[in-house]
């Protein structure tokens, strides 16, 4: 895994776990991740994730099929542990 550090103007108002989901969210518009994947980034549940991107009218609808296609497995395995 990469690891950035940056420095970020004091009057932005982030955490870094808003921070965490604003980069996740921005790699998984623009195909660099598959849902699963982002979810993990941004440190929440693959249900809590979807329900923010969701917040903040987010599309994930953009992504290929392959992603979804591993988004859908990923989802029977969590799925299946409940």
């Amino acid at each position: 895994m990469l690891h950035y550090h940056i420095q970020l103007p004091q009057n932005i108002d982030l955490d870094e776990q808003g921070f965490h989901f604003l980069v996740a969210s921005k790699l998984l518009e623009t195909g660099k991740l598959y849902m699963s994947q982002a979810a993990e980034l941004s440190g929440k549940t693959y249900r809590a994730f979807m329900e923010a991107l969701a917040e903040q009218n987010i599309s994930w609808l953009n992504d290929s099929e392959e992603n979804l296609k591993k988004d859908v497995e990923t989802l029977k395995t969590y799925l299946s542990r409940r």
